[in-house]
């Protein structure tokens, strides 16, 4: 079971999160004490893991400093200079990112952004042919999913402010969009009311 959750949390980094698809890849696989860095669009994404039998201490660079978020432990690292000391037990892995990522399977880290802010919005929704995305922040990646979870479109949106996002050629139904900013990710329900043409 743990596992099977430790693969569906990872499998949902990658499908929407940008720093976890083709990004800039450095780490050290060799040692006992493993370490990758995952780079993209100014997002970072740490990931060091002891592989050793006993506790062991490592020093890590991380490629800025501020507030890094530890992924399972749902706490936060500062990271005042670039290299800090970071002692694991065996077995003991972390993945810290600078920004927050979702949990799928906590449903309060899922952030509604009609009920909690004032500068997302997504319209007209009910749609036929196209949205227009409103933000606050730079949006990176739009994912549209059926209500079973199946990726129905995925459109890569480059940092627009507010971009235009096609869905002629959906049927009509239920969806959840996921959009990827740079501040974080949101979802939302999306009602398309007809096939477009």
């Amino acid at each position: 079971k743990d596992v099977y959750k430790l693969m569906s949390r990872l499998n949902y980094l990658k499908q929407n999160y940008a720093e976890f698809s083709n990004p800039e890849y450095q780490g050290d696989l060799t040692s006992q004490v493993k370490w990758y860095r995952l780079s993209k669009d100014g997002q970072h994404v740490m990931v060091v893991g002891n592989f050793a039998l006993s506790e062991k201490s490592v020093s890590i660079t991380f490629p800025v400093t501020g507030t890094w978020h530890d992924y399972f432990s749902n706490s936060t690292l500062q990271v005042s200079q670039s290299s800090v000391s970071l002692t694991l037990q065996p077995g003991e892995y972390k993945l810290y990112s600078t920004r927050k990522l979702a949990d799928p399977f906590d449903l309060t880290s899922v952030q509604d952004p009609i009920l909690n802010s004032n500068t997302w919005r997504i319209f007209p929704n009910p749609a036929s042919t196209e949205v227009t995305i409103q933000s606050g922040s730079t949006v990176q990646r739009a994912i549209i999913r059926n209500l079973s979870g199946q990726i129905i479109r995925t459109v890569n949106l480059d940092g627009d402010l507010n971009p235009k996002l096609s869905v002629a050629g959906i049927p009509y139904g239920i969806y959840l969009i996921t959009i990827d900013t740079v501040s974080g990710i949101f979802h939302q329900k999306l009602v398309i009311s007809g096939k477009g043409k």
